[in-house]
């Protein structure tokens, strides 16, 4: 039963990250820009306010009125500095290991700041044979940003992870696993679907004779 109650639990945070991926399709499909800050900063505010939550005891009802403006704040500050931000190998390789000190302390907020850091480094690294390998397979970065935390959640509660680190390496196996199997199941046909789907109109409004010219 608690397996099930996991689940379900679980599927609604999924929901919850496709709903947020909702924007980024929208914002690339009407304006061709890829807005990789859009969950991040809803995910950070979310981690600001179980902070606020466990730290002070600041309902989260009333912590979305603090939380809310200043990390619209927080994005529009971003916009602003987004070229300003120096992305190389020894910031992010300084990063990881200030990830690493804060994991061992136990310090929370720099944890996500240096965390979004690396993410931010490597998405944006282009041209690498790593990523060619990874990619050559499909793209599983939909599907592991969708049933990680589902795995994840499964896992905990089938008590199959001695340990967090151990926990960590099963969820990021499984969720690479399914997130390839994502790809080749939904999103890859889904996105032959829409691209079949876009150019029946086009073609028809080419083949079509204009009947103000002709008359």
């Amino acid at each position: 039963m608690r397996v099930v109650e996991a689940l379900i639990s679980a599927l609604l945070v999924a929901g919850l990250y496709a709903t947020m991926s909702y924007g980024l399709a929208l914002i690339y499909g009407v304006m061709k820009i890829i807005n990789l800050a859009n969950a991040g900063v809803m995910m950070l505010a979310a981690f600001a306010t179980f902070f606020l939550w466990q730290t002070f005891g600041l309902d989260p009802l009333v912590s979305v009125f603090l939380v809310a403006p200043l990390f619209f704040l927080v994005g529009a500050l971003l916009y602003i500095g987004r070229r300003r931000v120096p992305m190389t190998w020894p910031l992010f390789a300084a990063a990881m290991l200030g990830l690493l000190v804060a994991l061992v302390i136990g310090l929370e907020p720099p944890v996500i700041a240096l965390l979004s850091y690396g993410v931010i480094f490597l998405s944006t690294r282009r041209g690498g044979t790593g990523w060619r390998r990874i990619t050559r397979l499909g793209d599983p970065s939909y599907g592991i940003y969708i049933y990680a935390y589902p795995i994840q959640q499964l896992l905990v509660h089938l008590r199959v992870a001695p340990n967090w680190w151990i926990l960590f390496l099963e969820a990021s196996v499984a969720s690479v696993v399914v997130g390839y199997l994502s790809w080749h199941l939904v999103e890859h046909r889904a996105l032959v679907f829409a691209r079949r789907t876009l150019r029946r109109p086009a073609a028809e409004t080419v083949a079509r004779p204009d009947l103000s010219t002709a008359a």
